[in-house]
């Protein structure tokens, strides 16, 4: 969620305003139950959180 922040030129957080709290939450959750090689396929839908709470 730091990227979709910075994505969004918001201040580096865990919780940007940009994002559904809900999505945001699941999000958190699967960076942290995910391995670290694993993790960086998250990048890419990271983008798709910076715009997905406009459509909610």
């Amino acid at each position: 969620m730091e990227l979709v922040a910075l994505l969004a030129g918001e201040p580096f957080s865990d919780a940007p305003t940009c994002t559904d709290a809900a999505l945001a939450t699941i999000a958190r959750v699967v960076n942290d139950e995910t391995s670290d090689p694993a993790r960086q396929t998250l990048a890419p839908p990271a983008v798709d959180l910076n715009s997905v709470s406009r459509f909610l």
